[in-house]
């Protein structure tokens, strides 16, 4: 996993230039669950956006149908790529100064005894932004999906090896499987 992501930051790196100085904003939210019923999981999960470019997600309490803690192959971590039990986090948003300009960034991950952490690092993206705009980045929201299935692995790494973000409305590989969560609340 740790090569995985050393590449996959690499290769954002070499896509985007550096990205600009921060000033120390952030958005955070709960993931919650999108249904009363399994696969779900823990409104204990939690998404952070940094104005560094670093997005993270902190998922808990994910089950399968069946109301079991969810599990992976491994694949990832061992280095072997993509098998179709991956589970992934789009954060959706857009550039307002770019005429909206929508975004969705996926994080991946692989859960093991109903858990798991994802996160990309691009800041670089924000370069697309010319100097002189408002660097304002709407985020509209995100949405916890999976498990990513057999016949979408392929096109889903290659999104993940291209910097892990779809641009301009473009169809997402990597948005496969069941909708599991969404950032919101639990109303009790």
């Amino acid at each position: 996993m740790k090569g995985f992501k050393i590449a996959l930051a690499g290769a954002a790196l070499a896509a985007f230039a550096a990205g600009p100085a921060t000033a120390g904003t952030k958005v955070q939210a709960n993931i919650v669950p999108a249904t009363d019923s399994d696969p779900t999981v823990s409104e204990k999960s939690k998404l952070q956006v940094l104005d560094s470019g670093l997005f993270k997600a902190t998922l808990k309490g994910l089950t399968d149908g069946a109301g079991a803690p969810l599990g992976s192959d491994g694949s990832i971590k061992a280095g072997g790529g993509f098998t179709g039990d991956e589970y992934i986090v789009i954060l959706d948003g857009s550039f307002p100064a770019l005429g909206d300009l929508a975004f969705a960034f996926n994080l991946v991950f692989e859960p093991s005894k109903g858990k798991g952490k994802a996160f990309i690092k691009a800041g670089g993206l924000f370069n697309l932004i010319p100097s002189g705009l408002h660097r304002g980045i709407r985020i509209n929201g995100a949405k916890l999906v999976g498990p990513l299935g057999a016949p979408n692995t392929e096109d889903c790494f290659q999104n993940l090896v291209d910097g892990g973000f779809v641009v301009g409305g473009a169809t997402n590989p990597c948005d496969q499987g069941d909708t599991i969560g969404i950032t919101g609340i639990l109303v009790p």
